[in-house]
């Protein structure tokens, strides 16, 4: 029968009680027996009562110090214990685990060998704390793992998995691991737990000897090449692939002598347009080996001086971090040379990698050697036979060509090596304009260049590679200038020495054109869509501001606090203003035009500009007391004058005087012998003028280009000029430069004016209008900003309004769903994750046709209205707006 475990407490608390009921039951018997005096009966038995505490408070006290006593001698067992564990654990090889079954193999225990094995201490790796073993485990071997440890806890057997791990250093090691999963009595899978050790040098050795036994196998397979009797170059490409797997490298070039050069016979694993078919004997490192007849190896070519050089030489040549070649010998006679190439990751060579490599160039020597013996002989069998008929050929082919030639539609020429025209087809005389007979025996460097240094240097490029490609800047018989996609082929004489140049050019004036101006549309449409992503985050970050704001007026009306909150404000207007003017500026849309005051204008201007230029710039304000008024978009005309000031503060880097001035001007028909763009009327004239360096006039004809610009890169888009341009022509108006090298630059703005501020702001409207208050509808508001739903709620509760909150459009849709007759209108973002606005009106108007919805977004791109949308509001929004909204949908009361 099994012994059934009564704990400490329990026998306290039993003891206690069998105690309590003895004393009651037998000392109130003896008291009732030996006293009748009622008073001293109930003195006795308070007695008796302090007594029996006292007493079992000590009985206590010993039974609980006792029970301590026997706990805290467990408790040293067990901390003894657990240090013997860790002493073991120390001393097994690699690290012992128990973790989770998780993606992550989330630790709960590891041994000390885990600083050893991946970098990590112990408590870095317990709980993921800064970092996941599964996430040290190589990207390529995590599915393995997790497969192999599934399948043996579902078979509820030990696992044995060989991968690789990255330590904390990023160095890569080889491991293997044994383990097995611990279940509980139920069978329900607990934890895992094993060992993992590290064999890394185990696995090197073993693909040591692997790639041993490929190499030797290949040297087979070269030998069998040599006594064959298939041609080297059908073999060619085959064996450099086989080179390439056998010393895992990424690319291997096998090439042979030929002349004064070396030719590429085959490569692997290399781009053919990266390799030259020919290089000069004796260059770079590849000369070095050909000349000292021995192989060489470079671990990082980025740091060796012959190839680094290499590189800045040839920019689209092949580029790589490690290399070793060997000359292919012949009784001590080089014929060509095997190179192997490490593009990815820079790669030490063993001395047993180019010893091998040489023995694998040795054979293939002999393969080269016996084909040229079998080529040559060949050769000289058919040569005179074929010298026949190819000179038969030649005659003929020369008669068509030079009626094919007049026919082409590219201008085609052939020029001697002195430079003078012996040929000219009739589609060069149409784009030139010189017939034939103009320039035959013409020096072609005088008659169409006018980079000369880019002729020698095409020229050069020609004689070495035999051709030679490129774009080239010429001159037609009227003075134009043209760009031309140029050809060349290099024709040597019977003795190799150079002879003509053909040369074929295509005219592609227009086409750079049209590619420079899509260009720029592919850059103005990518600033729109940035704009677009930027001004939904700025509009969110505004909101809370500007609800708040009202808030804040209602709370503090005091005229100091309320002066605070308006410039707040008005900031915060002057923020969603300009995100609206980058978003109409992206989309080519036009601004709300309003009348606006010159004069607080160029205040508004004075105060920025004090507050954040240099002081070494002296501001002045200059203007008319009856300077008349403007219309256009507010925005847009702070832009043009925050575009021109902050340019002259810019031209004066030592300090200077700055002075914006206005002035009405009325203009006439003579006034367009000065400006071409200006037409007669009444203007008001905005000038900026500064005391800096000034504008050269080869940069002053350009200033107002897209992406043209004279400062350093970061500091200038080239766009500044060029938009404030944009927005004056919108505005009716045209603009006029000044400017003297080392005195300064004075640019004026022509904008047509009215005569009286006749009309106000829609933001001095708003400004002014009463708060339109709720009567207990219930509004359920859908936003997925955190702060931009707070401010909205509290706003609206501040004003009659109960509100309900949703934090996406799945949510606001299991809300009406419970609370449809009570939501009296939905106030949603358009803009959400999860579900964005657009679908979840579909589904609330499946729900409720005649619901009230309106929308708000700082990105309006379709009409709303036609969604079933009461109305939109344009983020950010004020108070007064929102309010005023809500009360035209629900109705006037």
């Amino acid at each position: 029968m099994k012994k059934i475990e009564i704990s400490a407490p329990l026998r306290i608390s039993g003891f206690y009680l069998m105690l309590g009921l003895g004393w009651i039951f037998f000392s109130n018997r003896l008291l009732n027996l030996l006293v009748r005096d009622p008073e001293l009966l109930e003195k006795l038995e308070i007695a008796k009562g302090w007594a029996f505490m006292a007493v079992t408070a000590g009985f206590l006290y010993f039974l609980i110090q006792r029970e301590l006593a026997r706990r805290q001698g467990f408790q040293a067992v067990l901390q003894e214990s657990q240090r013997t564990l860790a002493s073991l654990m120390s001393s097994l090889p690699g690290m012992a685990y128990r973790c989770m079954n998780d993606q992550d193999w989330t630790l709960i225990f590891v041994s000390q060998g885990c600083v050893e094995l991946t970098g990590y201490e112990p408590d870095d790796l317990l709980g993921n704390k800064a970092a996941a073993y599964g996430a040290l485990i190589h990207e390529e071997d995590r599915e393995h793992v997790w497969l192999g440890v599934q399948k043996a806890v579902q078979e509820k057997r030990e696992f044995r998995l060989t991968y690789r791990i990255r330590t904390a250093k990023g160095v890569e090691k080889w491991v293997w691991e044994q383990g097995q999963g611990v279940f509980s009595s139920e069978g329900e899978m607990l934890f895992l737990e094993g060992l993992i050790i590290d064999v890394t040098e185990r696995q090197q050795a073993q693909q040591a000897l692997k790639l041993s036994n490929e190499r030797l196998g290949l040297i087979a397979r070269v030998t069998g090449a040599v006594v064959g009797a298939t041609p080297l170059a059908v073999q060619a490409e085959e064996l450099a692939d086989q080179v390439r797997k056998a010393f895992a490298v990424d690319g291997c070039v096998i090439r042979v002598l030929e002349e004064e050069h070396m030719v590429l016979l085959a490569s692997a694993g290399i781009p053919k347009e990266k390799l030259p078919q020919q290089i000069a004997l004796g260059l770079g490192i590849s000369g070095e080996i050909v000349n000292q007849k021995r192989p060489a190896a470079i671990e990082d070519v980025h740091t060796n001086p012959v190839t680094a050089q290499l590189f800045e030489s040839e920019p689209n040549a092949y580029r790589f971090k490690s290399f070793a070649g060997a000359p292919l010998l012949v009784e001590e006679k080089v014929v060509g040379i095997l190179g192997i190439y490490s593009e990815k990751e820079v790669r030490r060579f063993t001395s047993a990698d180019v010893e091998h490599l040489q023995i694998v160039a040795n054979h293939i020597a002999l393969a080269v050697t016996n084909d040229r013996l079998y080529k040559a002989v060949r050769t000289q069998n058919t040569q005179l036979a074929e010298q026949i008929k190819e000179r038969e050929k030649a005659e003929q082919l020369v008669r068509e060509h030079a009626a094919l030639l007049d026919k082409a539609r590219d201008a085609i020429l052939v020029c001697d090596w002195e430079n003078k025209v012996v040929f000219w087809n009739e589609s060069a005389t149409r784009l030139y304009g010189w017939t034939t007979s103009e320039v035959i025996g013409q020096s072609v460097k005088e008659l169409l260049l006018r980079d000369v240094a880019k002729f020698e240097t095409a020229k050069s490029a020609a004689l070495e590679n035999g051709e030679w490609a490129g774009e080239l800047s010429q001159i037609t018989k009227e003075g134009r200038e043209i760009l031309v996609e140029s050809r060349w082929t290099l024709v040597r004489d019977n003795s190799g020495a150079p002879r003509t140049v053909f040369v074929i050019n295509t005219d592609i004036t227009e086409r750079k054109k049209l590619e420079v101006q899509f260009l720029r549309a592919q850059r103005m449409e990518s600033i729109g869509t940035l704009a677009g992503g930027i001004a939904h985050d700025l509009n969110n970050v505004l909101a809370p501001i500007l609800m708040s704001i009202a808030l804040l007026k209602k709370m503090h009306p005091e005229p100091e606090t309320t002066e605070v909150l308006e410039t707040l404000e008005g900031s915060a207007n002057r923020g969603a203003d300009m995100i609206k003017q980058v978003l109409s500026y992206a989309r080519g849309v036009q601004g709300d035009r309003i009348t606006i005051s010159v004069a607080r204008l160029l205040e508004e201007m004075e105060k920025i500009m004090g507050e954040t230029f240099p002081k070494s710039i002296r501001i002045q304000k200059r203007m008319e007391p009856s300077v008349a008024c403007l219309v256009g978009d507010p925005t847009q005309l702070h832009q043009i004058l925050l575009n021109l000031c902050v340019n002259a503060r810019d031209a004066m880097p030592d300090g200077g005087t700055l002075v914006l001035s206005a002035e009405s001007v009325l203009l006439d028909d003579k006034y367009k012998a000065v400006s071409p763009h200006a037409k007669p009327g009444s203007y008001v004239a905005l000038r900026v003028t500064d005391t800096g360096t000034g504008i050269a006039p080869e940069v002053k004809a350009r200033i107002f280009e897209p992406f043209f610009t004279t400062k350093e890169i970061g500091k200038g888009s080239g766009l500044g000029l060029s938009t404030m341009l944009a927005i004056v022509k919108s505005h009716g108006g045209f603009v006029d430069v000044s400017s003297e090298l080392e005195k300064g630059s004075t640019f004026t703005v022509y904008l047509p004016s009215q005569t009286s501020l006749d009309s106000v702001s829609a933001a001095d409207t708003q400004e002014t209008a009463n708060f339109v208050k709720g009567n207990g509808e219930l509004v359920m508001l859908v936003e997925d900003e955190a702060a931009v739903r707070k401010a909205t709620q509290k706003a609206l509760q501040s004003f009659g309004y109960q509100v309900i909150t949703a934090n996406d459009g799945a949510e606001a849709l299991a809300i009406y769903r419970q609370r449809q007759s009570e939501i009296a209108v939905v106030l949603t973002d358009m803009m959400m994750p999860i579900m964005d606005g657009m679908v979840m009106i579909e589904r609330l108007r499946k729900m409720h046709p005649e619901v009230k919805i309106v929308a708000a977004s700082g990105n309006f791109s379709k009409n709303w209205e036609a969604t079933g949308v009461k109305a939109v509001l344009a983020k950010p929004y004020k108070a007064e707006t929102l309010l005023r909204t809500l009360r035209q949908v629900l109705g006037n009361k």
